[in-house]
């Protein structure tokens, strides 16, 4: 949501409640209108239907609709080439390679795009076994798709484990951000970008640290993340013993959880 008229939304005063020390500015996301990290449920129910993205049933759940999309095609899937991925992916229809040069190129303008919009994000945990569980970051630009990640992973149970939280990947969902396939190298204006190696300079707190990052866009879709996906990324972490990021758009599910279901319109 562009907010030209900084109107007050009904979560802004909780905006910050829940942020963590590890800011956006490491990733080049700055000049940002308003940040709403850690929404509960509840809140992003509100955030949706305040910004019209959907609307309440009479049982309660919201429904959106997700657009003409309704998964993702393997011919817009791009994983960057680099060291740590040149030699480890199985390439092909369903992996295509990808140049760091377009990569770097892709995400400086979608910081770009992002500039002066409200974006939402929830730090989270793919895995409930702490020895082996991967720390997450998913920033949406909106308010369902964040109700979706939340409740499709796992919280931290504390204001402190909030404010200490420190993702090995971070999925960026921007799905009114298009790629120019003449520019980016890409099949459509639709694209979901893995890159397993990222430097990221947290100014911060000072860091300069390897991240893995997959950088999305997708037209109305909607889970940040499948599950199916969480497993592949935590095991290639095991495998390679390193983190990482992720950006891309979202799929179509339905969720049960506290009076705020996602039940996307084009599914009876």
């Amino acid at each position: 949501m562009n907010n030209l008229l900084s109107i007050r939304t009904p979560a802004q005063a909780q905006a910050a409640a829940l942020k963590s020390d590890l800011g956006l500015e490491g990733i080049g996301l700055v000049n940002l209108n308003q940040v709403y990290w850690n929404l509960p449920v509840e809140a992003l129910v509100e955030e949706a239907l305040f910004r019209r993205e959907g609307q309440l049933t009479q049982a309660g759940p919201l429904i959106v609709n997700t657009g003409k999309h309704t998964a993702r095609a393997a011919s817009d899937k791009y994983v960057v080439s680099e060291d740590s991925s040149r030699d480890n992916v199985w390439w092909g229809q369903y992996n295509r390679p990808y140049s760091p040069a377009a990569f770097d190129e892709l995400f400086l303008r979608l910081q770009g795009y992002l500039q002066g919009r409200d974006v939402f994000v929830q730090d989270c945990f793919a895995g409930a076994d702490p020895a082996y569980r991967l720390p997450l970051r998913v920033i949406t630009e909106q308010a369902w798709h964040s109700m979706f990640a939340r409740t499709m992973f796992i919280s931290p149970e504390t204001a402190d484990e909030y404010k200490q939280h420190v993702p090995d990947f971070t999925v960026i969902a921007v799905p009114a951000f298009r790629a120019l396939p003449q520019i980016d190298s890409t099949s459509t204006g639709t694209f979901i970008v893995v890159n397993f190696e990222q430097a990221v300079f947290d100014r911060e707190h000072g860091l300069r640290r390897r991240d893995q990052e997959v950088r999305l866009h997708g037209p109305q879709l909607s889970a940040p993340l499948a599950g199916g996906d969480a497993d592949a990324l935590l095991g290639q972490c095991r495998r390679g013993g390193r983190g990482g990021a992720i950006l891309r758009p979202l799929r179509n599910r339905e969720d049960d959880a506290l009076g705020g279901s996602v039940a996307p319109a084009d599914r009876r």
